[in-house]
């Protein structure tokens, strides 16, 4: 509205100007080219000129809408065809998202060449395919992915392999995240996912490797999550183990001392006094009969630091020399006399010494201060060793029924 008076103004007044003009003077245009000549005023001169200029104007206008008019239907047929496949696309992520796979991989592989993020439909129609069991049609779309951006391929085998671990094809996992690990060593995901996967395969040599390769990248000041604590004392207990079946099998028991310690010296540091490792230990050196070696470890990690659980299991060592082990013990008594733990493994040594006196006493120290039904068995089995007569256990029989919080037995009725 606005332009439209600003027009009119302008026209009103170069109109009263050229009106003006004509009354003042018509002037003279004389126009000669040839055989031609062509004579008038200036007036009727500049009317010609502008008449001229309009029409060109207009046919230049009138031609660029002709031409413009097909590019701009092109246009406008393309983002409407875009705009209908970014509908479609997130309709299927939607369907993606609450786990409809058969929708989410119809709208998907539809729409991803001509949707605004063609890679993430590749990607989320990949793991709808593979969900839907259909792995063909899931590689396919993979491998369309790859092709339309080759630049992605790193991330795209990535998504392939966290496909494999979400459908439990570890093996298959496994290849990926190796090709991947090869590619990119340092790559901190790609090692979180390896370890998932070597523990679900029960490789712990793998998952030792990549424990130690995960903390190198954390840096030896940074203490490792609760997790991976738990995969270390894991993979090591498993080790160990491993390690003492297959000596069993074979019937290498004289070199199953010096095979462990190959195993046990590969343990970290910061790993190698804790409570489950050196009992993990400990115990498969008394399986193959190594018993003064794990009285050896033990004594060590005892002096070193303090476990109950360890000061059990050294009392159920039998080695060699149980006088020195009796020693021992009792020199760690002195410093923790109410200890019921120390107590029950200074009384199991004293009963391999046959100082049966000394071993009552001991475990009936062990039983006032903690009833355990360790101890009571223990008891019992010296007192019979003692007495010979069954009257002697009937008290601590009593007491082991109510220790195990059995319910009450129903005597038969005479009839």
């Amino acid at each position: 509205m606005k332009r439209l008076f600003f027009v009119l103004i302008i026209g009103f007044a170069l109109a009263v100007w050229i009106a003006m003009g004509m009354h003042y003077d018509l002037g003279y245009v004389r126009i000669s080219f040839g055989h031609w000549l062509i004579e008038t005023n200036l007036w009727v001169a500049m009317l010609i000129n502008l008449a001229v200029l309009l029409l060109v104007w207009f046919i230049t206008r009138l031609v660029y809408r002709i031409v413009a008019t097909p590019l701009a239907v092109g246009s406008w047929m393309r983002n409407r065809t875009s705009q209908s496949a970014n509908t479609q696309s997130q309709r299927g992520m939607l369907a993606y998202l609450e786990g409809n796979w058969s929708e989410a991989y119809t709208l998907l592989n539809r729409s991803a060449m001509k949707s605004s993020s063609p890679l993430v439909c590749y990607l989320a129609a990949a793991h709808s395919a593979k969900e839907l069991g259909q792995n063909e049609k899931a590689e396919k779309q993979l491998k369309t992915a790859i092709e339309f951006s080759p630049k992605s391929s790193f991330a795209i085998d990535l998504a392939r392999a966290q496909i494999e671990l979400e459908q439990h094809e570890y093996e298959s996992a496994l290849a990926s995240l190796r090709r991947l690990h090869q590619e990119k060593p340092k790559h901190t995901y790609v090692l979180k996912l390896l370890r998932g996967v070597y523990y679900k395969l029960e490789d712990w040599d793998g998952l030792v490797t990549t424990l130690e390769k995960l903390q190198n990248l954390k840096g030896k000041g940074n203490e490792e999550s609760a997790r991976d604590a738990y995969f270390n004392n894991l993979a090591w207990q498993k080790l160990f183990v491993g390690k003492t079946d297959e000596l069993l099998n074979r019937n290498q028991i004289p070199k199953g001392a010096e095979e462990l310690a190959s195993i046990w010296m590969r343990v970290p540091d910061k790993l190698r006094f804790s409570e489950p490792l050196i009992a993990s230990y400990v115990g498969e050196l008394s399986r193959l009969g190594q018993f003064d070696e794990a009285e050896s470890l033990l004594r060590k990690a005892l002096n070193k630091q303090w476990c109950d659980e360890w000061v059990e299991r050294y009392g159920l060592l039998q080695a060699s020399k149980p006088a020195e082990q009796l020693i021992c013990a009792e020199n760690w008594l002195k410093e923790r006399p109410n200890n019921a733990a120390l107590l029950l493994a200074l009384g199991r040594i004293a009963s391999r010494k046959q100082l049966w006196g000394k071993a009552q006493q001991y475990f009936e120290a062990s039983h006032r201060l903690q009833r355990r039904l360790e101890t009571i068995a223990e008891v019992c089995r010296l007192e019979q060793r003692i007495d010979g007569s069954p009257t002697a256990l009937d008290a601590h029989y009593q007491e082991l029924i109510s220790l195990m919080d059995l319910p009450p037995l129903e005597l038969a009725q005479g009839k």
